[in-house]
C-alpha cells in the first residue's frame, strides 16, 4: 500500500545531508518516528517536535515559498531570471540575463547567467515536482568549454534527488533537452486548477489550497491573540469545504484555535479572498 504524506516525505526527502526534521503535529511526529524506526533508524535522532515559538511555517517562510512556486519567474543572484512554463507536452525553461552585464564582455555575461540558471533549475524541478520532457533555452555561448561548464552544473543540480534524469547535449541554438521521471503531480496542479473565465489560459488556486491558507492564518492569529474568539469570512465554496470535513476535522481545528472560530460565507468574496478577525 502507498505510504502516507509523512512517510513519503521521509522516504523521498531525507538523506545523509539532512540535519533535522521538524514536525509541528504530535501525531505526525509519532508516525514519522515509527516509520524511521522500521526503515531508516539512522534518521530517528534527527526527528524533532516543533513547539514554537511561533508557527513553523512562519519561521521558515513556507507560505512565501509556496507562493513563489506558483509563479513562473524565478530571480537569479546576478539580476537575471528563468521562466518556467508548462504544457501537456513539455515544460519550457527560458534563461534571461535581464539588465546584468559582465564587465569582461557578452560571453562572460552569458556564462555567469547560464551557470546560475543551471544551478537553480535542479532545485526548481524538485520543488515544483516537474517531470516529463523539459526544454531549456540557455543564452547562446560560443566557447565549447563554457558549454561544458553549464552542462556539468546542470547535471550536478538535477542529481540531488533520486529521480531518474537524462540530459542531452546543447544544440547549436542553445537548447538543452532533458527528461525527468514523473513521480508526482507538479505543484501547479496540486495547488491550482484551470480558470474557466480564462478559457484555459490561466489558473486559480484550488478550494483546498485557499482553505488551508485560511486555517493557517487563523491558527497564527489565535496564537498571537490567545483567548480571543475569531471569525473567518470567505467565499461560500471555501466555507462549505471546511464545514464539510466533519466533526473530527473541526475537533482538530480546536487545538489550533482554542477560543473558537466562527465561519461566515460572503458571496461577494473571490475564491482566494478571506478575512480573519475578532468575533464581536
Amino acid at each position: 500500500h502507498d505510504l502516507d504524506s509523512v512517510e513519503r516525505t521521509l522516504r523521498d526527502g531525507v538523506d545523509e545531508d539532512t540535519q533535522r526534521v521538524l514536525i509541528d503535529d504530535p501525531d505526525a511526529v509519532a508516525r514519522a518516528r515509527a516509520y524511521a524506526e522500521r526503515t531508516m533508524p539512522e534518521v530517528l535522532p534527527r526527528i524533532h517536535a516543533f513547539n514554537g515559538p511561533g508557527q513553523l511555517f512562519d519561521q521558515y517562510n513556507i507560505e512565501g515559498e509556496i507562493e513563489a512556486l506558483l509563479h513562473p519567474r524565478v530571480r537569479l543572484p546576478s539580476g537575471g531570471w528563468i521562466t518556467l512554463e508548462g504544457t501537456e507536452a513539455l515544460t519550457s525553461i527560458d534563461v534571461n540575463s535581464g539588465s546584468f552585464t559582465e564587465a569582461t564582455g557578452l560571453e562572460e555575461t552569458s556564462l555567469r547567467t547560464n551557470l546560475e540558471a543551471a544551478a537553480e533549475i535542479g532545485r526548481q524541478l524538485r520543488l515544483r515536482g516537474i517531470g516529463g520532457l523539459i526544454v531549456i533555452d540557455f543564452i547562446h555561448l560560443n566557447e565549447p568549454e563554457h558549454i561544458a561548464q553549464v552542462l556539468t552544473v546542470l547535471a550536478e543540480s538535477v542529481s540531488r534527488d533520486r529521480t531518474p534524469t537524462q540530459i542531452l547535449p546543447m544544440s547549436a541554438f542553445g537548447l538543452v533537452e532533458m527528461t525527468r521521471k514523473r513521480v508526482r503531480e507538479p505543484v501547479s496542479k496540486l495547488f491550482t486548477e484551470h480558470c474557466d473565465p480564462c478559457h484555459g489560459h490561466g489558473r486559480i488556486k484550488t478550494v483546498v489550497t485557499v482553505a488551508a491558507e485560511l486555517l493557517r492564518r487563523a491558527a497564527r492569529e489565535s496564537r498571537a491573540r490567545p483567548g480571543l474568539k475569531l471569525v473567518a469570512v470567505a467565499a461560500p465554496e471555501i466555507i462549505r469545504w471546511i464545514e464539510g470535513q466533519g466533526h473530527e476535522f473541526m475537533q482538530g481545528l480546536r487545538k489550533h484555535v482554542p477560543a473558537g472560530l466562527r465561519l461566515e460565507a460572503r458571496p461577494a468574496f473571490r475564491r482566494d479572498q478571506f478575512d480573519i478577525g475578532a468575533d464581536t
